[in-house]
């Protein structure tokens, strides 16, 4: 466990919540950074992974993969505090009504809905971009199963002094998992860095 023997002032809040990799440059005034990551939510395939340097990192939800059970969330790893991502929801089998599985919510929430099942069979969402969230399973009318959400992406925080600071880090956002017919697409990832001063 760190300890900070005087805690500095937040100098700014840096939120990268598009896909893909960037890079993060360290200001002069900064003494330590705090960072969390969100991997991306799975939809139809699985989710990816979001990371801070070698820092810390998030993995993506699994994809429900037009099953009707639910996917299993993300985890995080090399935090100072890690958690997994919450399981998409199954599917149900009625003979009256089949509501689709609702995606697996990330440490930020933001779950795709199932389908409701009936006159409303076939309609589901998607996670929401830049939380992590899986994204909701299709529903059926009655006598065939509806389909499972998909799981969250994994999170991760994790206090990093200057001295273990490079001049640059390199992060990467995760993309949520692609959609299909019988799946939402899940939430892309998202990295945010709280610069604290010397």
């Amino acid at each position: 466990m760190q300890t900070i023997g005087s805690f500095g002032r937040l100098l700014r809040i840096g939120s990268f919540t598009s896909v893909g990799a960037f890079s993060w440059t360290r200001n002069p005034d900064v003494g330590f950074v705090i960072v969390e990551v969100v991997g991306g939510g799975g939809g139809n395939g699985a989710g990816g992974t979001s990371s801070f340097g070698a820092h810390c990192s998030a993995s993506g939800g699994s994809g429900a993969g037009g099953s009707s059970l639910g996917a299993s969330g993300g985890s995080g790893s090399g935090g100072d505090y890690n958690c997994n991502g919450g399981d998409g929801a199954s599917g149900t089998d009625s003979s009256i009504d089949c509501p689709g599985g609702n995606g697996g919510n990330s440490f930020f929430g933001g779950s795709g809905r199932g389908g409701g099942g009936g006159s409303t069979a076939g309609s589901f969402s998607s996670g929401k971009s830049g939380t992590g969230g899986g994204g909701g399973g299709r529903g059926n009318s009655g006598g065939a199963a509806s389909y499972g959400g998909g799981g969250a992406g994994g999170y991760a925080r994790k206090l990093i002094m200057l001295t273990s600071l490079g001049s640059t880090e390199t992060v990467t956002v995760g993309a949520g998992g692609s959609s299909s017919g019988n799946n939402g697409a899940g939430g892309s990832g998202c990295v945010i860095v709280y610069e604290f001063s010397k």
